[in-house]
């Protein structure tokens, strides 16, 4: 039996969608692992190095002030607005009661909270915290304030140039899961949200029906939503190309305003199972680029829809991609901040990495971090951080090369590069406590051995904890919060070999081209 729930939209000034349904209750195509105390499996979150961001030892209380504020609903409940009490930022939280669900729906949710964990890209709301308790768990996520674009394509027409960018947005969060074996299985206007109001930054949300991949799988259960479920998926046989019919009726309702499928349940299934989408007479009137990029979207057979990757190359997407890459930019303080990163002791590195996790959005970080993601996969190559490296500010391959070893990756993620380019030389205090008391450092006033243990998961960059510890003079077998921050805000002097002793170079920029 299939799981299609309902967004329950009614039918509103420009829009002819009525009471999409989507699928609600426990996954049924994969075997139910025996049911424990806790939801996730303390070796996996060792493993993935996810104790950080995973805490059984506290309350989300002791953290957080819960707020009665509901930011959004769906199948499994209500989120609600959070403050965290360190730093007076805002959350979204969405907490489950362990009572209440069936076997059934706490594998589904081990699945959805590790795909969750395991993400991490400028376009995708990060999962900052797991808190759990034998009663209850409770996600604690990125605030995206500025709405869904369901309600921004109702406040306003779209522009070509503004759903191209939009759309390419949303490529690179499908590309990068993709990329990492995870389908979504419920792409919709209502799962991409604006991070805060006013800006044109969308994030993708929502992962309680994606699947990872195991080789050369087919999917077999029906899920998603009415009216952007492919058909494949109704036939029960489908690949990660679902998605990309998905996304098909969404850059449709961005241009034209409207949906390409209305009815009842029963004709909702007809239509798409049949491919008969109601194309409306102003579609023909759309440039000529973007009729071809949302037909080969909305190719019924799969095989002839591109993949993720192969949409940002489409000429629709990509000369608007060019415009926004020519935004990047990389200030001399930025490289400062590398190699601060570069010379710093690991277990600065491993706070940074971690620290960086909580950081607002940053444009400039993400163009940035974007140009340098050449193959569109959600991470940098060190090789093409070099390059850059070398060519905009004239540093020698032996001074670029070391100063990317310092990454310890052939790849690096996006958390680990705003660690290095945005914490290298300054971090603010509030953040600073922040993870002061991640590490555990709130009860006693000291991150001891024993905490550092727990929230790195033993090793960081191949080193065990105690020799992380060694590595920092004059330090014994416990941190306050003045060492802490003495580690973290050690200043480092560094100019590019063409800028020594000039200090206009601490100003100087440079733009992508």
């Amino acid at each position: 039996m299939g799981q299609l729930q309902s967004s329950e939209r009614i039918s509103r000034r420009r829009f002819r969608v009525k009471g999409m349904r989507s699928l609600a209750g426990a996954r049924a195509d994969e075997d139910e692992p025996e049911s424990s105390v806790f939801v996730l499996d303390e070796a996996k979150v060792i493993q993935e190095k996810w104790c950080s961001r995973y805490v059984t030892g506290r309350h989300l209380e002791d953290d957080y002030e819960l707020q009665s504020e509901v930011l959004g609903a769906g199948i499994s409940g209500e989120v609600k607005l959070a403050i965290c009490k360190s730093s007076g930022k805002r959350y979204a939280v969405k907490s489950f009661k362990k009572a209440r669900l069936e076997k059934p729906a706490i594998g589904a949710l081990r699945r959805e909270v590790e795909v969750y964990l395991s993400l991490d890209h400028p376009h995708i709301a990060r999962l900052e915290y797991v808190f759990e308790s034998p009663e209850a768990l409770h996600l604690v996520m990125e605030c995206l304030e500025g709405g869904e674009l369901f309600d921004r394509l109702e406040e306003e027409e779209f522009s070509d140039e503004v759903a191209a960018c939009t759309t390419a947005q949303m490529l690179q969060a499908i590309a990068y899961c993709h990329a990492h074996k995870v389908i979504h299985r419920d792409l919709k206007l209502e799962n991409f949200l604006y991070d805060k109001p006013g800006s044109d930054n969308v994030k993708l949300i929502d992962f309680g029906f994606a699947h990872t991949l195991q080789g050369t799988e087919k999917m077999t259960q029906a899920c998603g939503t009415l009216g952007y479920v492919a058909p494949e998926v109704l036939a029960h046989s489908y690949t990660e190309k679902a998605d990309m019919w998905s996304l098909g009726v969404i850059v449709y309702m961005m241009v034209l305003g409207c949906s390409p499928l209305s009815g009842s349940d029963a004709e909702l299934r007809e239509q798409t199972m049949a491919g008969k989408l109601q194309w409306s007479s102003q579609f023909s009137k759309l440039p000529q680029l973007t009729q071809a990029f949302v037909l080969s979207l909305l190719q019924v057979n799969p095989d002839l829809r591109p993949s993720a990757k192969a949409a940002l190359t489409h000429p629709w997407v990509a000369r608007h991609l060019k415009i926004e890459r020519k935004k990047a930019r990389i200030q001399t303080k930025t490289l400062q901040s590398l190699q601060s990163f570069a010379e710093g002791p690991h277990l600065k590195r491993a706070c940074l990495n971690i620290m960086a996790g909580s950081l607002s959005s940053d444009d400039t970080a993400a163009r940035l971090f974007e140009y340098l993601d050449q193959d569109a996969n959600g991470t940098v190559k060190a090789c093409d951080l070099q390059e850059a490296l070398e060519e905009r500010f004239n540093l020698s391959s032996e001074k670029a090369s070391a100063l990317v070893a310092s990454f310890g990756d052939e790849e690096i993620t996006y958390s680990k590069f705003r660690a290095a380019f945005f914490l290298g030389t300054e971090v603010p205090e509030d953040l600073l406590r922040e993870t002061f008391r991640r590490f555990g450092g709130d009860a006693d006033g000291t991150i001891t051995e024993r905490d550092l243990r727990a929230t790195l998961g033993g090793s960081f960059e191949g080193l065990d904890v105690t020799e992380l510890l060694q590595e920092i003079p004059h330090l014994r077998d416990h941190l306050s919060l003045d060492a802490f921050r003495e580690c973290l805000v050690s200043p480092s002097s560094f100019h590019g070999e063409n800028d020594a002793g000039d200090a206009a170079a601490q100003d100087r920029s440079f733009t992508w081209l």
